[in-house]
């Protein structure tokens, strides 16, 4: 029986590419460093911010120092910048509205850090709707668990009645590793593919899709 349901941020519920992508390019520039397309901003995406402006850099600039730079530097300009065409993806307030119905717990699980996690959910979410808003912080980065047993005691339910939904390969291994459910999506940052691969059995291709795989 789902008792919670637990929600990645980037791509899965939120369609914030554009505004990463604007933010990351911006931050090469200033530094003199070439830009990257959206499709190379996608695939650097899941795994944290500091791992997301490595991988952005050019090989060359990855130094511990240069990368931390640059980090606190994207990290300042898209704490103003993070909701400029960021949006809740088609049909995620409306499956929040009915998991809040009925009583299932909900919430946000995110690698990005708490407060760009915070600022973006406050601005495209009812609040209402979420039992809990997880970011990045003291906790650590998925796939590792900690994060999914923080949110199963505080709802007072078991991480095997939890179902993680995500876009990637990062939200499936947390899901494992913390025995909960899985269930991917395809509209996010990774294609139906790619989550095969990782061992996603459940995989919605739009939120009408996700909504029956729930049993809403």
């Amino acid at each position: 029986m789902i008792k919670a349901v637990i929600f990645d941020l980037d791509g899965t519920a939120a369609d914030t590419l554009d505004d990463l992508t604007s933010a990351m390019n911006t931050m090469l520039t200033h530094f003199g460093y070439p830009k990257r397309s959206r499709e190379e901003i996608r695939s650097f995406l899941g795994f944290g911010q500091t791992v997301f402006v490595t991988e952005s850099l050019p090989e060359y600039a990855r130094s511990a120092e240069n990368v931390q730079k640059c980090v606190q530097y994207y990290d300042s300009y898209y704490a103003s910048h993070s909701v400029v065409l960021t949006r809740a993806f088609d049909g995620i307030p409306e499956i929040l509205e009915k998991l809040h119905e009925k009583g299932i717990k909900t919430a946000i699980f995110s690698n990005k850090n708490q407060s760009h996690v915070d600022t973006i959910i406050s601005k495209i979410i009812d609040t209402f709707l979420l039992d809990a808003v997880l970011g990045a912080g003291e906790i650590k980065h998925k796939p590792d668990p900690e994060g999914v047993l923080i949110l199963a005691e505080k709802f007072g339910v078991s991480p095997s009645e939890c179902v993680i939904v995500g876009d990637t390969e990062i939200d499936i291994l947390t899901a494992k590793n913390s025995s909960a459910r899985a269930i991917g999506v395809t509209w996010g940052f990774r294609s139906r593919e790619q989550l095969e691969n990782c061992g996603a059995t459940d995989i919605a291709d739009n939120a009408e899709e996700l909504a029956e795989i729930l049993g809403l």
